[in-house]
Formats: C-alpha cells, sequence, structure tokens
C-alpha cells in the first residue's frame, strides 16, 4: 500500500487493484482548497436557448441569436465580467439558432449556418466586429450541412468538415478570412456528422466518432496545406530546453539564478511562432500559474521573433529553474526556465 497526501487527507493506492481510497471524511474543498460554488451574474436581456457564446479579445462575451418565446431571433448581446451587465450590441442580419461561432484571429467572429426563422437550414455566414458592434455578410458555405464542426486553424482558416442535410457527408471546405469566401478541401476518409475535432500541437485536426446511420469509432487527422510551425521558446542554449531567452524587462539581462526575476516583476520572453497579423493573445504560464499579460510585440532586428512581456505571477514557489511555457492559439509550446527568487 502506497500513501500521498493531498487536500489534508490521506489517499492509499491498492497497487492490486489501482484504487485510491480514503478512510477520512473529504470534499472537493478539502482536497483542492477553497470552495466551489455558482454566484449569480446579470441576466441576459432576452431569454434564449441554442444560441451561441464567444469569449472576445477585450475579455467580454458575445451571445448571439437562438429561439426566444417569439420565435428565432437575430438580436446579440455582450456580457461584461468587470460589471456583471448584458448590454444590446448590434443584430445579425438574419435571425438564426443552431449555428456556430468561432473567434478568428482577426478577433472578429465568425457565425455560420443554422437554422433561420422559417425553421430552414442555411449556409449563410457573418463576421462580428467588436470594434464597432456591426455585423457584416461574408462568404456562404459551399455546402448547406448541419452537425459539422468548424475549427480555427493556425494559419488563420477556419476548417469546417462533413456534417449532414438530405445525407451525411465527408466533405469539408475552409474559409479565408483574407478574402471571406470558402473553398473545398480534402474529403474525409468516412461520412459523419455530430463529431469532435480537436487542434493538436502539431497543427492537424483530429477528427473522432460522430454518425453515419450508425454510431462511428474511426478517427482520422486532417493536415492544412500550409502548416504553421508551433509556438517555440527560445533557450539560451538554442535547443529549446534549460534557461529561456527571458530578460528583466527593459534590459540585456537574462533573468537567471544567478540574476534572478522577483514576484511581481516584469520581464520579457522571446518566442516564435505568433502571427504577426493576429490580435489574440499568448498565454504565459510561470511556475504553474498564469502570468498577466503586458505587452506583444515583433522583434525587428530578428525576423519572425516575437517579445512577449509579462509579470510574475504571485503564489509561484520560487527557485533557480521556475518552469515557462506559452501557449497560443490552443498549441503549447516547448517548456524553459527562469530564476525567480
Amino acid at each position: 500500500m502506497f500513501t500521498a497526501q493531498a487536500g489534508g487527507a490521506t489517499w492509499n493506492l491498492n497497487p492490486t487493484t489501482g484504487d485510491w481510497n480514503t478512510a477520512a471524511n473529504w470534499t472537493p474543498a478539502a482536497l483542492y482548497g477553497g470552495t466551489f460554488q455558482f454566484e449569480r451574474a446579470g441576466n441576459l436581456q432576452i431569454a434564449r436557448v441554442y444560441h451561441t457564446a464567444t469569449l472576445l479579445q477585450n475579455g467580454q462575451v458575445l451571445v448571439v441569436g437562438g429561439e426566444t418565446y417569439r420565435g428565432i431571433t437575430a438580436s446579440a448581446e455582450l456580457y461584461d465580467p468587470a460589471t456583471g451587465i448584458w448590454t444590446k450590441t448590434g443584430n445579425l442580419h438574419e435571425g438564426r439558432e443552431h449555428q456556430t461561432a468561432t473567434l478568428l484571429q482577426n478577433g472578429q467572429v465568425l457565425v455560420v449556418g443554422g437554422v433561420n426563422a422559417q425553421f430552414q437550414y442555411i449556409a449563410s455566414a457573418e463576421l462580428y466586429d467588436p470594434a464597432t458592434g456591426r455585423w457584416r455578410r461574408t462568404g456562404s458555405l459551399t455546402t448547406l450541412r448541419i452537425g459539422y464542426t468548424p475549427t480555427l486553424l493556425p494559419n488563420g482558416k477556419v476548417l469546417v468538415a462533413g456534417g449532414s442535410f438530405d445525407t451525411y457527408f465527408a466533405s469539408a471546405e475552409l474559409y479565408d478570412p483574407a478574402i471571406g469566401t470558402w473553398t473545398p478541401t480534402a474529403s474525409m476518409a468516412a461520412k459523419r456528422a455530430d463529431h469532435t475535432a480537436t487542434l493538436l500541437s502539431d497543427g492537424k485536426v483530429l477528427v473522432a466518432g460522430g454518425f453515419d446511420s450508425a454510431y462511428l469509432a474511426s478517427a482520422e487527422l486532417y493536415s492544412p496545406d500550409t502548416p504553421v510551425a508551433a509556438p517555440a521558446l527560445v533557450s539560451v542554449s538554442g535547443d529549446g530546453q534549460g534557461q529561456g531567452a527571458i530578460f528583466h524587462a527593459g534590459t540585456r539581462q537574462l533573468a537567471t539564478s544567478d540574476d534572478p526575476a522577483l514576484v511581481g516583476d516584469s520581464v520579457d520572453i522571446y518566442c516564435t511562432g505568433l502571427s504577426t497579423g493576429g490580435v489574440l493573445p499568448p498565454q504565459v504560464a510561470i511556475g504553474g500559474r498564469m502570468a498577466a499579460l503586458l505587452a506583444v510585440g515583433a522583434v525587428p532586428v530578428a525576423p519572425g521573433v516575437t517579445q512577449v512581456r509579462v509579470r510574475i505571477p504571485t503564489g509561484i514557489t520560487p527557485g533557480p529553474a521556475v518552469r515557462v511555457r506559452l501557449t497560443y492559439l490552443d498549441r503549447p509550446s516547448n517548456e524553459v526556465t527562469i530564476g525567480v527568487r
């Protein structure tokens, strides 16, 4: 029997069964610390179902369309976490429910398909611009489909795969925000709808399961025609390991074990693999905690290299080699270290 301590409870591992158990009474709060509960937030201005909710780059949440007690709506509203208040924003050009919504690299939201106010399936698409609060029409899907998956690719395009209408589809298509049109791409090996699609660290998309007159267990991988390298943190050694190219902000001094950064200090991290035209920010974890992002900018003398300025988060355990990892568009980078005291 092996024993471990967690959250003030003693846990025993039975090597025969692989089960963990504890004789003491415990709660999730005791195990993880703190309390777990829901608290009330401000109410939507319109009661709705079958809508979409998208976290915007500015931290607000955009809720779009859906069905209300008056029918399918074209309305949209924004939730501000700072105030807990919902406010109306621009309406869609046409009401829709069961649509999809994808946050693009430029910060706009692509809303596609769904069912309109006449309860007809539609292939049309619209773009929401948070800067203006307005919608504009963009290209429609080449194939009318529901039950598909939309995936934002690292190259900025959106992959729509599978779905169904009169039949099940293996076909897929790509939306290019630069020109606002959809074009067919390679088809899946199997027809499927109501499946899942997951963007992997190498830029491929894993499509799994779904339905085609029977439940499916099969899975397949989509490889973009223009692969984009995953984000990578630059290291002093050049091999992406060990001490990172992380400097005390605004200096040429590395934050090492000999000259560590302090909790609360700002530091400059150098990396590759970030989009030059995108506005979606990277996320940086230092010592297992998210660091506040202060600035992001290209390095003029080093094409393809980006400087990311963050603040060392509180609550981390200082040390000569604290772990640092960056995530961008759901893809994690390699892990390097920084000296913190």
